[in-house]
């Protein structure tokens, strides 16, 4: 199984799993679904992202990006299901850690194409920033984006990755 397979056969999973998890653990109304498994321009991170690498026979960054509204939801889904009683002035900082949780539950779904023939699998500790910010992509670069639109705003999946991981979908040269 070639590398470009096992990483695009990853990013799908990524995208279902996502899904799944927003509409089945959070129980949160998804309306639509926007996927680019091509090489976009630029990718624009929202309130709050948390920022996760994967390492295996080559590395990418996969950022979970959220609007406030949905973070704090999740942190309100997350702390009702555990019995935690959160003060509404702490949501700001207590949402970046449910973010960083939501993001470590989805990769870990979703990793298992990478992990072959004994070959090592490494994922960093998620990094939350909270800063909306346009990211250009670079000439020797690749991002791909899951867009979902819940009922508490819209949350993205980007894929920042070497550019030969979309070769057979690009629309640009990269030259």
């Amino acid at each position: 199984m070639d590398l470009n397979y096992r990483s695009e056969a990853t990013i799908k999973e990524l995208h279902r799993q996502t899904e799944i998890y927003l509409k089945e653990t959070l129980n949160l109304e998804v309306f639509s679904i926007k996927e680019s498994i091509e090489t976009l321009e630029t990718i624009a991170l929202r309130d709050m992202t948390a920022i996760i690498t994967l390492c295996g026979l080559s590395c990418y960054s996969i950022a979970f990006s959220f609007n406030r509204k949905l973070s704090y939801e999740i942190l309100r889904i997350q702390s009702e299901e555990h019995g935690l009683d959160i003060d509404e002035h702490d949501y700001n900082s207590y949402s970046k850690y449910a973010i960083a949780e939501m993001a470590n539950i989805i990769l870990g779904l979703s990793c298992n194409d990478l992990q072959e023939d004994g070959q090592l699998l490494t994922i960093s500790p998620p990094l939350v920033i909270e800063k909306t910010e346009e990211l250009h992509r670079p000439k020797n670069a690749s991002f791909s984006q899951l867009t979902i639109n819940t009922n508490f705003g819209d949350f993205d999946v980007n894929c920042i990755a070497p550019a030969t991981f979309f070769d057979n979908h690009l629309t640009n040269n990269l030259e």
